[in-house]
């Protein structure tokens, strides 16, 4: 029970679906979403008429005919309609205007025939018509913007209903408004499904209270603002009736529906309430009727993984990774290719359930009703499997490559997915479209991931060029904030700038609107890139004496945002900034500072913040210090430079070993770290080596 996604449509003019040889002719590079727009008035006899027409003109009544017309339009419009939906998959990819032109008549003549038939011809079973009725709802809402013939349909259809007790058709018909609705009048659509739940309450159906509260949390994920504490509410309300009826299939999609919204909330309690969700489903899953469907523990083990991950808890995310990818593997052969999958109820269910419900239902193979949800498609569930996996392999990536394997790979599988056997038979070309976009999503983030990964292991060249091709059609003025995919490609060329020496580059990337924290400003959009372009701004700015006031704002901005983020790196990073300040820190403040962040970051797993702290703790305490445990300090430094691979961090800690063997009398050691110093330095970039003096 997954309605069509809500699409953002631009305004056309309505206009008849019949394409005239004189229309104006559309551009294949602007057509995004193509659309039937069927006009409610006859064509002007100066038109050119063609041989199929969007809609069949009332006739005069028909003299006998030994041929019954009905069956004949009705077979003619499956045939339109299946031959238009067989073309949307290629079209979706490759829009030419020829074939979408005659997209738009296939489905203008299947639409007319189902119209015509309506229209013209008495039906002896009320049932039968009012599946007609919803089934030509369903194309009209899917394939056009006849959102006012859509209603009026729907009316006298739910009349239909409501006079012969069709009681699924009733409900399907108002499932199929409730969605109408949405995408132009969404708080109108709300309250009309909030009536359909306290009706179904009332008459006690409540499988379709289960339906309509479903949706009602669908519609919540939808808006430009979730209505989290909605969608939560209602949650709450399935589980009451549904553990009430031992209704575990439907449990169990509670609950982890409600995981995802407190892993999406980012209230204070939210990491407990998710871990108690989290639990429930686990042991909902234990039930038969629950286990085969593999959708939901496949759900479960990537909302696991990516719980440790947002939070920052490293101890056990291969572990997880392991469990999420068995579990992908092995319901790879139970999950449809288009991300359907059904959630039984105790209910029983008529063998045409699912043409009374318009496919909003299915009946099991024991004969009960099941409710009909979709999830991501087979080859989209993969790639984000791929992605989790490089996300949590990221600790280990500067040795092994394999988060940026994982990313290529998923990358790969989205791109190269396509297989008209594996695509579904009836697919409108908005289902189509809305599947070539989210494609081109997954792509994004994967270039995304790729750019920052290179980032994490200085191959700021590498990383640059994969920037090259993300930001490839994005400008600066038009960043969308709450687009996370842009904010993050303007935050890496800004590192990127920051690290190659540009920092007045760089330091026009932090300001942009998208990165910027305000004082008073509650949690924004991609909070956390605010947070980390802030820490770098202060990095640049701080040795800029005339900046100092604004260093001391931007860090009372930044500091609390820090301390108290569920991710102890954000810690470590707060920490390591303080201690580095041009100011005279005393020398116990900077001690806990340090000492602190290396504690944290060595939990965390964190090598490139434990390699900063040391080196720190280097420079400050035991600089022109002769000993053994300046030595130790300073070797300390080095090795953990040698682990990140970054040649700057290597270049400076081999200096400082060099320059503490010097002070201590050891020449021969002192020339040997020198010199691999030297080595290092030359692979940091020209303008970075300039800010550099290193001693020989």
């Amino acid at each position: 029970m997954s309605p069509p996604q809500p699409q953002s449509r631009s305004k056309q003019p309505t206009s008849s679906s019949q394409t005239q040889p004189g229309s104006q002719q559309r551009s294949s590079s602007q057509i995004r979403t193509p659309q039937v727009v069927i006009e409610t008035r006859r064509p002007s006899s100066q038109n050119q008429v063609t041989p199929v027409t969007s809609r069949t003109p009332v006739s005069a009544p028909r003299e006998p005919s030994a041929i019954d017309l009905q069956p004949v339009l009705l077979g003619l419009a499956d045939q339109y309609i299946s031959k238009a939906h067989g073309m949307s998959s290629y079209l979706a990819r490759n829009p030419q205007e020829a074939d979408v032109e005659q997209y738009y008549s296939l489905i203008s003549a299947g639409l007319g025939c189902m119209e015509s038939v309506l229209k013209n011809w008495k039906f002896p079973d009320p049932k039968m018509e009012a599946r007609l009725q919803l089934r030509y709802a369903n194309l009209l809402l899917e394939e056009t913007e006849n959102d006012g013939e859509l209603q009026d349909l729907l009316t006298r259809g739910i009349a239909l209903c409501e006079r012969n007790r069709l009681v699924d058709l009733k409900y399907s018909m108002k499932h199929v408004q409730a969605r109408s609705l949405f995408r132009t009048h969404p708080r109108s659509a709300f309250k009309m499904v909030d009536q359909m739940i306290e009706l179904t309450e009332t008459y006690a159906h409540y499988p379709w209270m289960y339906v309509f509260r479903f949706l009602r949390v669908s519609f919540s994920f939808q808006m430009p603002h979730p209505d989290l504490s909605g969608a939560l509410q209602h949650l709450r309300r399935i589980s009451q009736q549904a553990e009430k009826q031992r209704q575990y299939p439907i449990l169990a999609t509670c609950s982890a529906l409600e995981a995802l919204v407190h892993l999406r909330s980012g209230q204070a309690d939210s990491a407990d309430n998710f871990q108690r969700s989290l639990a429930a489903a686990r042991t909902h899953q234990l039930n038969r009727d629950v286990a085969g469907i593999s959708q939901i523990a496949a759900l479960l083990d990537c909302l696991d993984l990516c719980s440790d991950l947002i939070n920052g808890k490293p101890d056990q995310l291969m572990e997880k990774m392991n469990v999420m990818q068995k579990a992908l593997d092995g319901g790879k052969r139970k999950t449809a290719s288009d991300g359907s999958f059904c959630v039984p109820t105790t209910d029983s269910a008529p063998e045409d359930i699912s043409l009374d419900t318009g496919g909003v239902m299915e009946r099991t193979a024991e004969g009960r009703r099941a409710i009909v949800f979709q999830w991501l498609r087979r080859s989209e569930l993969f790639a984000l499997g791929y992605i989790f996996s490089s996300l949590a392999s990221v600790s280990k990536n500067i040795v092994d490559r394999k988060a940026e394997k994982y990313v290529i790979e998923g990358d790969k599988l989205t791109r190269n997915d396509y297989n008209p056997e594996n695509e579904r038979k009836v697919q409108s070309l908005q289902c189509s479209s809305a599947h070539l976009d989210r494609r081109m999503f997954y792509h994004k983030v994967c270039l995304q991931l790729l750019a920052s990964f290179r980032c994490e292991r200085a191959d700021w060249e590498g990383a640059q060029e994969v920037l090259d091709r993300l930001t490839e059609d994005m400008h600066s003025d038009t960043i969308d904030e709450q687009d996370f995919v842009q904010v993050s490609a303007l935050y890496l060329l800004g590192v990127v700038k920051q690290a190659t020496g540009d920092l007045d580059a760089a330091l026009q990337f932090y300001r942009s609107p998208a990165l910027t924290l305000q004082p008073g400003q509650k949690a924004a959009a991609n909070q956390d890139l605010r947070i980390l372009s802030t820490l770098n701004m202060i990095l640049i700015l701080r040795p800029r004496r005339a900046h100092l006031n604004e260093v001391n704002t931007l860090m009372d901005l930044v500091e609390p945002l820090c301390v108290n983020h569920p991710n102890a790196n954000y810690k470590v990073a707060v920490q390591i900034v303080r201690a580095s300040s041009t100011d005279a820190l005393p020398i116990l403040k900077m001690k806990n500072y340090l000492s602190m962040s290396a504690s944290i970051a060595k939990k965390q797993q964190n090598t490139l913040m434990l390699c900063m702290a040391i080196n720190l703790m280097t420079s400050n305490f035991f600089v022109d210090i002769m000993g053994e445990k300046a030595e130790m300090s300073a070797g300390a430094g080095k090795k953990l430079a040698d682990r990140t691979q970054t040649p700057l961090w290597q270049a400076v800690a081999n200096q400082m070993l060099s320059n503490t063997f010097n002070f201590g009398g050891k020449r021969a050691e002192a020339g040997e770290a020198g010199a691999e110093a030297q080595k290092w330095m030359q692979r940091v970039p020209e303008k970075v080596q300039d800010k550099f003096e290193i001693r020989r």
